[in-house]
C-alpha cells in the first residue's frame, strides 16, 4: 500500500519550506507530496493582486483535490498551513493529522505579540481585499526566527518574501464577519490521530492556542519544544521536531496501516 503525506507549507511560502523534512519522511519510505499553494509564485509580475483575494476555502480546496487522488494520505501544515491541513482532514480520507504551530481556529486569540506583527494589515480600509505583504527582515528575525542563528534565519527569510492573502488572513482574524465561515473547522470530523507541535518561545503564536487546538481532537496530542520559536520546519530545532514526529508514527502505526478517517 501506498504511503503517501501531503505538506502544506505556510504564509509567504511555497512548498520547498518542507525540503528538510521531506528528505526525513522520503528515506522512512513516505511518498511526500508538497504542492505550492495558489498563486505562491514570485516569478508572476502581479502575484500580489492575484492572492489578495483566495480564501482559505479555494486553498483547502485545491489541496483536498490532491488529498482525494491518494490513498489515505498523512495530512502536514505548518503556521497557516496548519489551519489549512485541518480543514482539508475534516474533508477528506486520510490517515492521520500534524500541525506545525497552526495558526488559530475561530475561538482562538492570538497574543498581543502576534497581533503586533499583523495587525498594522488591518488598521487600513478593506484589508481583505489587499495582499497582505512579507514581513520585512527585522520583524522575521524578532518574531518569527528569534531563536535561529544570524545564517539560518537569512536563509529562512530567503523564504517567505511572496505576498499572501489579505481576505484568508480576515477570514482567520475576523471570523464572526465572515459569512462563509471559511476558517472553521468541523473538529469532530477528524477521529484519527492529531499532532500538535509548538515552542514556548514562539512569538507570533501562543502554547494556550496550540493546546486549545489540539484539545479539540478525540485523539489530539499536543507537544511542546523548550526554547524552540515559531520555526520548526528547519533550523536548530528541527531534530527535536523530527523526534517527536517519528514517535507519533509509531505510537500510532501510521507507517504501516492506515487509521482510514472519512469525514
Amino acid at each position: 500500500m501506498s504511503r503517501d503525506v501531503v505538506l502544506i507549507h505556510g504564509t509567504s511560502e511555497t512548498g520547498e519550506l518542507w525540503a528538510d523534512i521531506r528528505d526525513h519522511l522520503g528515506r522512512r519510505g513516505w511518498t511526500v507530496h508538497t504542492p505550492t499553494l495558489r498563486h505562491h509564485d514570485a516569478s508572476v509580475t502581479n502575484q500580489a493582486t492575484l492572492v489578495a483575494g483566495v480564501s482559505l476555502l479555494d486553498y483547502a480546496a485545491d489541496i483536498a483535490d490532491l488529498t482525494r487522488g491518494l490513498d489515505t494520505p498523512l495530512i502536514g501544515g505548518f503556521s497557516l498551513g496548519g489551519l489549512i491541513a485541518q480543514l482539508v482532514a475534516a474533508r477528506t480520507p486520510h490517515r492521520g493529522l500534524f500541525c506545525l504551530t497552526p495558526s488559530p481556529g475561530p475561538g482562538m486569540r492570538l497574543p498581543f505579540s502576534g497581533v503586533r506583527v499583523l495587525g498594522r494589515h488591518f488598521l487600513q480600509a478593506a484589508p481583505w481585499r489587499k495582499p497582505l505583504p512579507p514581513l520585512s527582515w527585522e520583524v522575521f528575525r524578532r518574531s518569527v526566527a528569534n531563536e535561529q542563528d544570524e545564517q539560518t534565519a537569512r536563509e529562512m527569510y530567503n523564504g517567505h518574501l511572496l505576498f499572501e492573502s489579505g481576505r484568508a488572513y480576515s477570514e482567520i482574524g475576523f471570523p464572526y464577519l465572515d459569512r462563509g465561515r471559511a476558517a472553521r473547522v468541523d473538529y469532530r470530523a477528524v477521529t484519527g490521530p492529531v499532532l500538535v507541535i509548538g515552542g514556548t518561545r514562539d512569538r507570533l503564536g501562543s502554547t494556550n492556542i496550540l493546546r486549545q487546538t489540539a484539545a479539540r481532537y478525540a485523539h489530539g496530542q499536543y507537544v511542546e519544544i523548550d526554547g524552540a520559536d515559531h520555526m520548526l520546519t528547519g533550523g536548530r530545532f528541527l531534530p527535536v521536531m523530527l523526534r517527536h514526529l517519528d514517535q507519533w508514527l509509531a505510537d500510532n502505526h501510521l507507517a504501516s496501516e492506515p487509521h482510514r478517517t472519512h469525514p
